[in-house]
């Protein structure tokens, strides 16, 4: 738990100097069981559930993972989030795809990203959630919808 702490907070200190903030604005999701800062495109996690700590540029994660779903096919984000419940935590995006919306739910289990439930777009109570799949949100907290911009 102390090395967590450690990563987390050397995480914080690093985007703070790379973006020279003053002001850290930290979110606390599913009773503290997942620690979430954003600045901008950057994402910092401290997962306590699976014992992860990680930074990453979400946008840039974004763009490389669907490229590689989709090569040379159009795809747009449409909305991204972060979800933490006691199994773990999700980066959700709802995409547009050949002109259907479509969700992805991607695990992080160690240092990978593991798809665990995508299809097409069903919005129930504000969450993403793929058609016929069952998913268990914990705390949600959206990175970006630029539809609200």
């Amino acid at each position: 738990m102390n090395r967590i702490l450690f990563y987390f907070c050397l995480t914080i200190v690093f985007t703070a100097k790379v973006f020279g903030a003053e002001k850290l604005s930290i979110y606390t999701l599913n009773f503290n069981k997942c620690w979430v800062q954003v600045e901008q495109e950057l994402l910092a996690v401290s997962d306590f559930s699976s014992n992860q700590t990680y930074s990453m540029n979400y946008v840039e994660f974004a763009g490389n993972y669907f490229s590689n779903q989709y090569p040379g096919e159009n795809v747009e984000v449409l909305e991204s989030a972060i979800d933490c419940s006691g199994y773990g935590h999700h980066i959700i995006f709802k995409i547009k795809r050949n002109e259907v919306n479509e969700c992805f739910w991607l695990l992080r289990k160690k240092n990978n990203w593991v798809l665990s439930a995508k299809g097409k777009a069903r919005d129930k109570d504000g969450v993403c959630e793929p058609e016929g799949a069952i998913v268990n949100p914990g705390d949600l907290f959206i990175l970006s919808n630029p539809g609200s911009n």
